[in-house]
């Protein structure tokens, strides 16, 4: 089956929704001594930011989310990804840290995908715009796929844990 969720795009703007493949983004994290060095890691990013405030120079830094090819979240252990449970709440929309991407035929080596909100990057926009100069034909999500991308970061966010669930309606029986 096509899906129909991406554009090729060579363009030198960077958007909301376009896949930067095989990027390098800087992370701080903490060495065994305590003190604070930098780390780059390698892999595959989504753009969260929005294009409106990346073309009306309103950031000097891009929003990036981790995209994980699903086969290798499978071989890679940990949460059950294999289970058809996970497939179908992940469809659904119910797991609010990950979200869905399909295959595009176009693109070489790419197949189902899941975006982790879990794992954030900012990366200066100038970086970003080197990239996308030097990098080739790159995926975008159209519209309104990049809105639905948005639209569950932002439901992600702005989760809210209640001290106490109003989980006793469940069994509740009107008079």
């Amino acid at each position: 089956m096509r899906y129909d969720w991406f554009d090729l795009v060579a363009e030198n703007a960077v958007e909301q929704g376009d896949v930067f493949r095989s990027f390098d983004v800087p992370r701080v994290v903490r060495d065994g001594s305590g003190r604070y060095v930098a780390r780059v890691t390698h892999g595959d990013y989504i753009v969260l930011s929005q294009t409106c405030d990346l073309e009306n120079d309103k950031v000097n830094e891009v929003l990036l989310a981790n995209v994980l090819s699903y086969d290798a979240l499978c071989g890679s252990g940990g949460q059950n990804f294999r289970s058809t449970g996970f497939r179908k709440s992940i469809v659904r929309g119910v797991l609010p840290a990950y979200f869905l991407l399909p295959p595009h035929g176009e693109m070489s080596g790419w197949s189902w995908s899941i975006v982790d909100f879990h794992h954030l990057h900012l990366v200066e926009k100038v970086a970003c715009e080197e990239y996308v100069k030097s990098s080739g034909p790159r995926l975008r999500l159209r519209s309104p796929y990049k809105e639905y991308l948005a639209q569950s970061y932002g439901r992600y966010m702005m989760r809210v844990a209640l001290p106490s669930p109003l989980s006793a309606f469940e069994s509740y029986k009107p008079a």
